[in-house]
């Protein structure tokens, strides 16, 4: 069952991207109430490397909301990155539902 997630979350990750496919993202609203999201292009991909942090926030400081692994498909908002700290770019994104911050270098394309 595992191989068979895996196999279909590498074909969505490879096949949408190729297609030129860009999505409208919704707005959506943080824990803070405040917006992220507004008319901002929406692209697929997953993650690289093993223990890729999603953090609650585009920063080491923010916590980690959970631990990626490579192969997991993410959706990330925006073609720029959101945020620029400690040295990284960090990009809105989501995986499952959950909402975080991951580094470009965890990014794949």
């Amino acid at each position: 069952m595992k191989k068979l997630a895996l196999a279909l979350a590498l074909i969505t990750a490879f096949a949408i991207p190729s297609t030129g496919i860009v999505a409208q993202a919704k707005t959506k609203t943080t824990e803070n109430n405040t917006s992220l999201l507004s008319n901002s292009q929406t692209w697929y991909s997953h993650v690289t490397k093993e223990d890729a942090c999603l953090r609650k926030g585009g920063g080491l400081d923010y916590g980690i909301k959970r631990l990626l692994q490579p192969g997991d498909p993410i959706t990330v908002y925006s073609t720029n990155p959101v945020i620029v700290a400690d040295g990284y770019r960090w990009y809105y994104v989501s995986y499952k539902g959950i909402y975080g911050y991951i580094t470009e270098d965890n990014i794949y394309g």
